[in-house]
């Protein structure tokens, strides 16, 4: 089955924009054993393995590998497809103005027939979505403060096509 073919039928799809344009103050309690869904319920999913509040978050995966392939091979148990998947985010704070987000990859997946076939693939893939996923990340980080710069200034937003302006923002918020 085509990705769009899955698409048409889970109602899930790799977006083009970002996910949130801003913090969710309920996604905010993340404990070490959290899941975290990466698709459809019952398809992929993370496991936080270590949370270090603003230093570190690692996401554990052993259900990533067996959803890259159709469903007769992932079901089949003489083919064994199997694998673990990590990435690992860490904040490295450089100085009072700059923080570096660093982020690394791990996997292994088996058995070794199939890395060999697909690890061709699977690397550029990979750095596609994780440049993607890092993208959207710096996106918000600078949304957030240019919106922090706006406030501080005293910048005032009026929205027009009323009777009256709609003011948002209070001069030095």
């Amino acid at each position: 089955m085509s990705f769009l073919a899955s698409e048409e039928k889970t109602g899930y799809s790799i977006r083009a924009e970002p996910s949130a344009d801003r913090i969710i103050a309920k996604f905010q309690d993340l404990k070490v054993g959290d899941i975290m869904l990466d698709g459809p319920p019952g398809t992929a999913f993370f496991t936080v393995a270590v949370l270090e509040k603003n230093w570190v978050l690692a996401l554990y995966s052993n259900s990533h590998v067996r959803y890259i392939v159709p469903d007769a091979l992932r079901d089949n148990p003489s083919v064994n497809i199997q694998g673990e998947f990590s990435w690992v985010f860490i904040l490295d704070e450089m100085d009072a103005n700059a923080t570096r987000l660093i982020l690394r990859t791990r996997v292994n997946y088996g058995p070794r027939v199939f890395r060999v076939l697909t690890r061709p693939f699977f690397w550029p893939v990979d750095f596609m979505l994780a440049r993607k996923m890092l993208w959207g990340i710096k996106w918000r980080v600078e949304q957030r403060k240019e919106q922090q710069a706006e406030r501080g200034s005293g910048v005032v937003r009026k929205y027009y096509g009323y009777e009256e302006p709609i003011v948002q923002g209070v001069e030095g918020e």
